[in-house]
């Protein structure tokens, strides 16, 4: 909130000279739009990618999608590398238009993680513009509160809680998109029901509506509810004003919707069948649980505290502006009704009553999660907080009063997320490995934690499969293979299934010999794509092709785009409108008619591979990037394996290994276990490169059991010395599997590479980098922990995570290379002043098992490794009860004190507190110890304290100039301590030499024995 308010009053007088400018006309309000949506894209800025609930999910998406395309494929509905390379219909059902975005950032160099960053900040900027077009639209005028509605409605829905938690918490790219084109199509379509000259909006509304359907159907399915009642409502409230003729432009603007967006909402419509009942199930399981009731459907905040925990809820401000708006709107528009409807009908439809209603039919449980409909209640109360404009006239004529709402809305919802995780988008890498890894990890299969686009045929992913012999000997041998493509010699004595390691789907078509198509189908329970392949030698070609609805959807689309062009390039005056739906039909003509890349021809062994019922039948060997070799041999199953795991050699001229790897199927996360006889399977290993591989020519054998079989030679790039620098060398081994190589430390964003003490404060960002090396393949995930804490041991911040960064599992490490591992933590605000030690640890998730610890000495530790203190100057602000005014040398000011005793007073075998606060002078030469001593020179010593302050957190040599130090004792009284009255005395002194710190009064007086009595205490 401090913050919101800093970043409030540094651009209220810009603000405010800008509105000066506006009110004369110079400047329209819509321009402050771009300076007030700073603080919702600032986290961006600030902190790097957060680690939302379903961010990871649309990188691969993202990433896959681009990959797809520069294979060809450029709408890439069925996506082969996912399911551990069985496949997934995922753009059949899911909307592609956010992920062409994205990959149009892409092509502009962006990586794939600044590019998502990127289609955020695009969206909420159109997101804004859009709702401040629809207001502005809706209060019409340019004169008093009318003109500020766009710039008040766009903040509010920039703003909403619900928008920014699908951002920032959820990470939901497709549903963001969605919501942006909400205002869009209102906006649109009421022009098209008002405006003297509705054709200029015709296109606009037939894209913004037909790119929502192409988006996110879901929200597409609340849109398509509100939109025609809200048609309906202002037509009813407007009806002598609207001509006939605009109604009509409304229906074409729905049609031409219909029909730009056929080509996805057709196909995926009618072949919805072709899906398993999973999404179903898991959302009837889910309703009940994501629904409002009294105590969950408001945060009661007044700055919103943005949570991953649903349901999701209204913000204290968002409501409260709201359910005001309402009864200013009364007064200026007759759509309050309306908007005011939708937000009450639709929170009620998020209530738990509603729930009877959500099982009513299959379709509204595909929306998943009631609360959802606050995609369609967050424009409408942005809408209804314009009407706090209108409430009196004394405000509407403050021309400050909109700004001022407008800050308030900012400070209440702006993102609060320094809780989340975030990385640099900078680094993430994303290729086929990664997706295996993180399907096998995360559980996310296809990219879908409910697998909802699951083909209806694969029954059980994990099923084994069925023992036995292909049912007719057969010989397999590939020839050209890519992810959507095969062709191959088949010889059968007999009719014979032969089955693919792709999951069966509409789509898949195989020829015989040419031109002939066999039938498929689904078989064994993973439902794997199977023809009968008759008796003798044939050539078979698989094929990844459109079916009839996609190409019935697609010639729809090039239809409306045509329609649309033709309409616009008749009009005088419009033709430049045809520009757009012109580019749009070539683009998608081209893609339509263009073939994906040729299948590349595979090598074959120089000698045939045959063992454990399994033949090579071909293979491909790619160098991918400096230091992998990426192998995809096909298999053709006789019988299925078991314990498959065969081991990968390369050799250099001199036959000395320089690599190899011995690892399960696809990418060591399936095993063979599962590939049922008289199966071609598409299978892929990576191979480590070693840094400094020199150019030439090295030889591929494959190992299993004893015996080597020679693959064939390959000629391979050299390869550069690539190793990440530490600013801090080590060599710290964990559980001789990983070496720490070094370390690093980042103080709110700066690298600290001095010698001395690292110094922050509280509230300060820290970000350790960690550089390690697998001394070996890794056949675990290991997590890893920095945890910030004090000489007692006790926890200021810790960080737990899985090693390395985003995507790249150590499991897939390559053992001749450095890998950095970033732990971001932040300095708790109310954090005591004193030295924190990072200690580091390494452990098996599922057992909780660390890995023991040990240095290049020799030395063993059995709890993880410590790196280097750092020093937190506190912020505590304590008062003393007592002030005092005397100096320890050029060491520290003792400020004063407070002092705790027994309320029936002091006596033998009691204890008592004393709270002592210094001002620090300057660090001290050396780590001094504090004496406490409540002494009298006849009975002698009665309590004693001997310590370096703060208990060791915080010694004297690491005092900075001007630190506040609160030292805390409990002393106890000697059970023998004799009744009478003891001086309370403090001092300092070096436990090497015994010396003590002078001690001066405030007058500069020093002070005998060179010790400071605070206070005599009575011992009864």
């Amino acid at each position: 909130m401090v913050w919101g308010l800093r970043w409030t009053a540094t651009t209220f007088s810009t603000a405010t000279r800008q509105l000066s400018h506006a009110r004369s006309g110079a400047v329209r309000p819509g321009w402050l739009l771009l300076i007030f949506a700073v603080p919702a894209i600032w986290p961006f800025v600030a902190n790097g990618l957060p680690v939302a609930d379903d961010g990871f999910v649309h990188l691969l998406r993202l990433a896959l999608f681009g990959e797809q395309i520069s294979q060809g494929v450029l709408y890439p509905r069925w996506i082969p590398e996912l399911v551990f390379g069985y496949g997934y219909p995922l753009f059949y059902f899911y909307g592609p238009t956010m992920y062409y975005l994205g990959q149009g950032l892409v092509a502009l160099g962006l990586t794939v993680g600044q590019a998502l960053i990127g289609v955020y900040c695009l969206l909420i900027l159109t997101a804004g513009y859009g709702m401040y077009w629809l207001a502005n639209d809706l209060f019409g005028g340019n004169t008093g509160p009318s003109r500020w509605a766009g710039l008040v409605a766009a903040i509010a829905y920039i703003y909403a809680p619900y928008l920014l938690t699908n951002i920032y918490i959820r990470g939901s790219l497709g549903e963001v998109g969605a919501q942006v084109l909400i205002p869009w199509v209102f906006w649109t379509f009421r022009r098209l029901l008002n405006d003297n000259n509705p054709a200029r909006f015709l296109l606009p509304a037939a894209l913004s509506l037909g790119g929502l359907a192409a988006t996110h159907a879901i929200v597409l399915l609340f849109v398509s509810v509100a939109l025609p009642v809200y048609l309906l409502a202002l037509w009813w409230s407007n009806r002598a004003e609207i001509s006939s003729r605009n109604g009509k432009w409304v229906i074409a603007g729905g049609i031409l919707a219909v029909g730009v967006s056929a080509f996805f909402w057709l196909p995926m419509l009618v072949e919805r069948r072709y899906l398993a009942e999973t999404g179903f199930i898991e959302a009837a399981d889910s309703i009940a649980r994501h629904t409002w009731t009294w105590s969950n459907f408001l945060d009661p905040s007044l700055v919103f505290a943005y949570s991953p925990k649903p349901p999701f809820r209204l913000g204290l401000i968002q409501l409260l502006l709201a359910i005001v708006g309402v009864l200013g709107l009364r007064r200026c528009s007759r759509e309050w009704l309306f908007w005011t409807s939708l937000s009450l009908v639709s929170c009620l439809a998020i209530s738990r009553w509603a729930t009877p209603i959500w099982f009513s039919h299959d379709f509204l449980l595909a929306a998943q999660f009631p609360w959802r409909l606050l995609g369609i209640t967050s424009p409408a109360l942005a809408i209804l907080i314009v009407g706090v404009l209108y409430l009196n006239r004394r405000l509407q004529q403050n021309a400050l009063f909109p700004l001022l709402l407008i800050a308030l809305i900012i400070v209440a919802n702006r993102p609060q997320t320094r809780w989340v995780q975030t990385f640099d988008p900078r680094r993430v890498e994303i290729d086929q490995v990664t997706v295996a890894h993180f399907e096998a990890e995360i559980g996310a299969v296809g990219t879908t934690s409910t697998r909802e686009y699951m083909p209806r045929w694969a029954v059980d992913l994990h099923a084994p499969a069925p023992l036995g012999a292909s049912p007719a000997a057969s010989v397999v041998t590939v020839h050209h293979a890519s992810p959507y493509s095969l062709e191959a010699t088949v010889v059968a004595s007999q009719t014979t299934p032969l089955r693919w390691s792709n999951f069966y789907f509409p789509g898949w078509s195989v020829y015989l010999d040419g031109d002939k198509t066999l039938a498929t189908y689904p078989s064994t329970p993973l439902g794997l794509l199977t023809v009968n392949v008759p008796a003798g030698s044939h050539e078979i070609r698989v094929v990844w092709q459109q079916t009839g609805w996609q190409q019935a959807g697609a010639l729809l689309t090039g239809l409306t785009l045509g329609v649309l062009a033709a309409i616009f390039g008749l009009r005088p005056g419009r033709r430049r409108q045809a520009l757009l739906p012109l580019f749009l039909l070539a683009t998608g003509l081209f893609a339509f008619v263009k073939p994906p890349r040729p299948a590349p021809e595979l090598l074959h062994p120089q000698q045939p591979v045959h063992f454990q019922g399994i033949w090579l039948a071909g293979y491909q060997a790619q160098q991918s990037g400096h230091h992998t070799l990426t192998i995809r041999p096909y298999w053709y199953v006789q019988q299925t394996p078991t314990n498959f795991a065969p081991r990968w050699l390369l050799r250099d001229s001199n036959q000395v290994i320089v690599s190899s790897a011995n690892t399960l199927p696809y990418f060591g996360t399936r095993p063979a276990s599962d590939w049922p006889p008289g199966t071609v399977v598409d299978d892929a290993y990576t191979l480590p490169l070693p840094a400094d591989l020199p150019a030439g020519t090295y030889t591929l054998y494959l190992e299993q059991g004893d015996t080597p079989s020679l693959i064939g030679e390959l000629s391979l790039a050299a390869t550069p010395a690539l190793g990440e620098a530490a600013n801090n060398p080590a060599d710290i081994v964990f559980g001789n599997e990983l070496r720490l190589t070094g370390h690093g430390l980042a103080i709110n964003g700066r690298f600290f590479s001095a010698a001395s003490l690292p110094v922050v404060e509280p509230g300060d960002r820290l970000q350790y980098t960690l550089y390690w090396q697998a001394l070996q393949p890794l056949g675990v995930n290991y997590h890893g922990s920095v945890n910030l804490t004090n000489a007692q041991w006790q926890p200021l911040a810790q960080k737990d995570q899985m090693l390395g960064s985003p995507f790249n599992y150590p499991r897939t490490w390559n053992p001749f290379l450095v890998y950095s591992d970033v732990y971001r933590l932040q300095v708790p605000v109310d954090a005591p002043g004193g030295l924190y030690w990072p200690r580091l640890a390494v452990y098996h998730f599922g057992e909780g098992r660390r890995l023991a610890v040990s240095d290049g000495a020799g030395n063993s530790y059995a709890d993880g490794h410590t790196l280097p203190p750092l020093k937190v100057i506190g912020r505590q602000a304590i008062e003393p009860q007592e002030k005092t005014a005397f100096t320890f040398d050029a060491l520290a000011h003792l400020l004063g004190y407070t002092l705790e005793l027994p309320p029936e007073g002091l006596g033998a075998g009691d204890t008592f507190t004393l709270t002592l606060v210094y001002r620090s002078d300057a660090p001290g030469a050396a780590d001094y110890s504090q004496f406490l001593h409540l002494y009298n020179e006849t009975s002698g010593m009665a309590a004693q304290a001997d310590k370096t302050p703060q208990d060791g957190n915080n010694p004297t040599s690491t005092w900075a100039a001007g630190e506040v130090i609160v030292d805390t004792t409990v002393l106890v009284v000697a059970p023998d301590a004799n009744p009478g009255r003891y001086k309370l005395l403090v001092g300092f002194y070096d436990p090497q030499t015994g010396a003590r710190l002078s001690a001066t009064d405030g007058q500069g007086n020093l002070l005998p024995d060179s010790q400071v009595a605070l206070v005599e205490l009575e011992i009864r």
